[in-house]
């Protein structure tokens, strides 16, 4: 790799930050703050970034006619922002077999790939972590904290069910778990069982 190909920007993809939720494998998202692996995991990534070790030039002509020449990376289809002189491209040799339309299907899969493994390593985190996460919300909906935040929601509800506005309350239930402890009392709404079921598993419920 050259001076020059390290100076240059990385393709858009690899400039994702690191993701804060995944998936669990029972299809569940998960806040991934806490799990130690991930931040290793998204620097390997982030090395992993295409660094254009192998450019060309290209030539395309745009919408008024013109002939128009930048360099493109063969890794991964970025295309530099700034255009070439003819003069320059010419010397450098334009790449006739590798066109704008191949730069942009490169680039299009190059993209599809790294968020394919950036989401892998989400995931994987969302099940390294789900369980203490787990744990940890078990002991706080046994606190006198949820409980006495629990009466509350229930009691703004009246006790009725604000999915079906039919049915006792008798769950509440988190719209986002971001706050989980400091809950605001938007997040919480009271749910019969039956619309808490359709909530979280909707192929149960009736």
């Amino acid at each position: 790799m050259n001076e020059q190909s390290k100076l240059l920007p990385l393709h858009p993809v690899d400039e994702s930050e690191c993701p804060q939720w995944g998936t669990a494998e029972d299809g569940r998202r998960v806040l991934l703050k806490g799990d130690e692996r991930l931040p290793a995991l998204f620097a390997q990534w982030q090395a992993d970034a295409c660094r254009h070790s192998h450019r060309v030039v290209i030539r395309f002509t745009n919408a008024g006619g013109q002939a128009m020449h930048q360099h493109c990376c063969t890794g991964c289809g970025y295309a530099e922002s700034r255009w070439l002189k003819r003069e320059d491209a010419e010397r450098e040799g334009v790449a006739v077999d590798f066109t704008k339309d191949r730069a942009a299907s490169l680039s299009n899969q190059y993209r599809a790939e790294r968020l394919a493994r950036l989401t892998a390593l989400a995931n994987s985190a969302a099940d390294r972590i789900q369980p203490q996460q787990r744990e940890e919300y078990s002991d706080y909906l046994r606190s006198p904290a949820w409980q006495r935040r629990r009466s509350k929601v229930l009691s703004r509800a009246n006790h009725t069910c604000e999915g079906c506005l039919t049915n006792p309350a008798t769950d509440v239930h988190h719209l986002t778990y971001a706050h989980k402890g400091a809950e605001f009392a938007f997040e919480l709404v009271a749910l019969c069982e039956p619309c808490h079921t359709r909530w979280h598993q909707p192929e149960r419920a009736e």
